[in-house]
């Protein structure tokens, strides 16, 4: 028997971080879905304010969307939760519903 197998460790691991992953929303991103809106040019300084609202809609949003999970007691959070956290705050997905009052017929 080799002591050497049996008495290394191996390489030392790095403790993970947790990062924002926000921020993994690109600034092409943002203009991409801006342009898409109407907006032909934004200011540099308008990218930390998008990531900021759009942190707390989702924030707000998918705390909505987990107690309509839970309260349905499963572990699998559904379109229609999605939905219906959306409708909560008085924003509508338009096709979403086209598409529900035909399957309901």
């Amino acid at each position: 028997m080799d002591p050497q197998i049996f008495g290394s460790k191996g390489g030392k691991r790095f403790p993970r971080y947790a990062k924002e992953t926000i921020k993994g929303i690109s600034k092409p991103a943002i203009h991409h879905l801006a342009c898409r809106g109407g907006i032909k040019c934004i200011e540099s300084s308008l990218y930390d304010e998008v990531h900021y609202v759009l942190k707390t809609f989702l924030r707000e949003t998918i705390g909505d969307t987990i107690i309509y999970t839970e309260h349905a007691k499963r572990k699998t959070i559904t379109t229609l939760d999605i939905v219906l956290a959306l409708k909560k705050k008085s924003t509508y997905i338009s096709w979403f519903w086209i598409l529900f009052i035909y399957t309901i017929r």
